[in-house]
This record gives structure tokens, sequence and C-alpha cells, in this order.
């Protein structure tokens, strides 16, 4: 059964527009090997933020007191992904060592999985929370029982020639989408392992992708730069938004409501999804980011991470 995710009121576009960057956070992982590639947040505690950092480490932050609660340092290789479990008191990494690892919150490792042979560059959390899915750089695809770490099922796509580059679960948890750097976005049923569709509009390889909440959208932006939104009932390519190569785009995100779209790159831009036009942009980290996220509730917050090694909240003034 899909977890019943709580709805976003409604709020204009100009309330969007009124968002200013809260405070941008950095410090937590080393300066050696300095960027956060991937942040998650808890759906219930959203000031608590999970990190993953190209030093090798994930760390557990808390906005509030401003201090790192826990700190992993389990991986051999830069931490490519990462996840807050919403239920448990799980994290999940994944990294480029061909490890995914799931701990405690409080930072014993619980199950290591190693059904990958190369580095694992995506992982999905089911919309029931029970399952992961886990994506590398060969092709191949997983599916684990988050509590047990039993893996359930493994598939090479023979289409991603080059690997997948990112992964995510549809709403309805049967299917899911991948992003090749063959420059396609393939979408699977996991119940059979068929692939039921590849678009194929992209130029260059994939840098990200993400649903809306409905599930009627998807989005997908290439290193180009080029922005695709797809609507999965006709099949057909909705909108492009072009930006330029020099923006770097490698983030989307809906909100709850399916009415923004988040983008990250050299800035942030948040588009109206009924218009597209951009109804806010911001420019607060000194790099490119990296992953957003949406927090729920009546007026969500925006969270950011960045190649400086930074994530930066973003909301209305209070």
């Amino acid at each position: 059964q899909r977890k019943k995710r709580f709805k976003a009121a409604e709020f204009p576009p100009e309330d969007i527009s009124k968002y200013k960057c809260q405070k941008v956070h950095s410090g937590m992982h080393s300066t050696q090997h300095k960027a956060i590639l991937d942040i998650s947040v808890h759906d219930v505690q959203p000031n608590i933020i999970l990190t993953a950092g190209a030093d090798k480490t994930a760390i557990v932050y808390d906005t509030i007191s401003e201090q790192i609660l826990t700190k992993y340092t389990g991986h051999a290789k830069k931490v490519t992904s990462c996840l807050l479990h919403p239920t448990q008191d799980i994290c999940i990494t994944a990294s480029s060592d061909h490890t995914v690892q799931i701990w405690s919150t409080a930072g014993d490792l619980r199950h290591t999985i190693t059904a990958h042979k190369t580095g694992v560059e995506a992982i999905s959390l089911h919309p029931t929370t029970d399952y992961l899915l886990a994506a590398d750089s060969a092709g191949v695809w997983s599916f684990t029982d988050v509590l047990t770490g039993e893996t359930l099922s493994t598939h090479k796509d023979e289409g991603a020639s080059g690997g997948i580059t990112c992964a995510q679960w549809h709403p309805d948890g049967t299917l899911f989408a991948v992003g090749t750097a063959n420059c396609a976005v393939r979408v699977w049923n996991i119940n059979s392992h068929q692939m039921l569709q590849s678009f194929e509009g992209h130029n260059s390889p994939i840098t990200a992708l993400a649903f809306s909440e409905s599930g009627l959208h998807l989005a997908t932006v290439s290193k180009d730069s080029v922005i695709n939104i797809w609507n999965l009932r006709t099949l057909e390519c909705l909108k492009t938004l072009t930006h330029n190569a020099e923006h770097e785009v490698h983030a989307l995100c809906f909100d709850n409501t399916g009415r923004f779209l988040a983008v990250g790159g050299s800035e942030l831009w948040v588009y109206n999804t009924k218009s597209w036009d951009v109804v806010a942009s911001f420019k607060d980290h000194t790099e490119v980011i990296t992953s957003i996220v949406w927090t729920t509730g009546d007026q969500p917050v925006i969270v950011t991470s960045g190649a400086d090694n930074s994530f930066a909240t973003y909301s209305a003034p209070n």
C-alpha cells in the first residue's frame, strides 16, 4: 500500500516570489574533497537533514541546534546519494565504492548491500517505504527490502549503455524511471521487470529526473541543461525548457502540489507548472546545485545542496 502523503495547501505563485534564502549551512564536510552531492530531509522533522559528501561521509544535521547529530564513515569512496527514512530510525547511503549501506540514526551499520559491481549512482525509496531501488554506472538496478537488507532482485538494463545516472520511483509504486548516460529515459515495471517506455528526446546524458506527486508528469534534464516535461498518459513531451549549457542544471524537484518545479544548476529557479514562467530565482551557492528537496506543509521550504560544500534553505519571511 502506498504511503499517504500530506498534501500541501495550494498557495499562489506570488508567495513563492517572496521566498528568501534563510540560511546557508556549511562546514560539515571536509574541505579537501568538497561537495555535498545529495541531500535528504526528514518528512516529519524537517529540521533534520542528511547530507552525502564527496569526502566519503554522510552527516545528519539539525538546522535548529546547528549541530551534527551523526556522522557515517563506512564508505571507501564518495557518497553519491542518501535517504532519511520517514518512519524508521534509518538512514541509507550509496557510494562509488559499489555499496549501499543502511544505518541506524544513532550511527550503527545495520546492512551493507553488495548487489552492485560498480559505483551506485542513485537510490530511491519505494512509496510504501519498505523497499529501495538502487542503480549503478553499469546499468544494473536492484530492489532491496529496507528492514532486512535482502536484495530481492537485480536486473541489467541492456539499453543503458554507459550506465544509469539517476533513478526514481513513480508515486504508484509499480513503475520507476531511470536516466542513462546514452541520453535516454527509461520507464520500468518492477513486477514484470519489463521496460515499458523509452523517452528519446535528449541529446546529452541525463543528469536528473523527477515525477510529479500526481504521477502524471515526469521532468528530465540532460547535461546540456535542456529540461523536458513528459506527459505519462500521452507519452508526449509537454514542454521543453532550455537553459544555457553553462547553467549546468543537475537537479529537479516538484513540490507536493505539482504546481511548482524547482530546477538547480548555477542558480535555483522555480517554475510555475501552469504557465512555465520562472516565479523565483536565487543565487546563493557559489558552485553548482547538486540536489533539491521540497518539504511538506502549507508553506513548504526548499532545501538545496551544492558542490560548494553547503546546503541552503529557502522559505517565505516569518
